[in-house]
């Protein structure tokens, strides 16, 4: 599954496999979670939200079944903030972005999406709602 960073305080990072549809979440705590029969919709729109955080609790906590993946250790987290800073949310949206007046879109084209791929030591381990 290709996870991408998001610009959020609570989250890292999000992915979805349209297969399965299932949604993985990484939390900034490092916690990693799977959720189960999400819409295809769902995920556009939590990738579109303004506030990560506030649509995770308000649309997918508690509403789909959940698995607790693992949890990335501290030395992972911050190698991760060091090498995939947050994307731009319309570059995420598959949209160009826009220029603003500290950042031309000449002189700082949109990041591709990158892949995150999970810890080796990442377990399934049922969690209860």
């Amino acid at each position: 599954m290709m996870l991408t960073t998001v610009n959020s305080n609570a989250i890292h990072a999000i992915g979805y496999d349209p297969k399965t549809r299932q949604l993985e979440v990484i939390f900034t705590g490092g916690g990693i979670y799977v959720f189960e029969n999400v819409p295809h919709d769902v995920f556009l729109q939590f990738l579109r939200s303004p506030s990560k955080g506030s649509f995770f609790r308000r649309r997918i906590q508690g509403r789909f079944r959940q698995e607790r993946l693992g949890r990335l250790t501290k030395r992972q987290q911050a190698r991760r903030a060091a090498k995939l800073p947050p994307m731009p949310e319309s570059t995420v949206a598959m949209e160009q972005s826009p220029a603003t007046p500290t950042q031309s879109s000449a002189t700082q084209p949109p990041l591709p999406a990158q892949p995150i791929a999970r810890p080796a030591a990442a377990r399934s381990v049922p969690m209860s709602a």
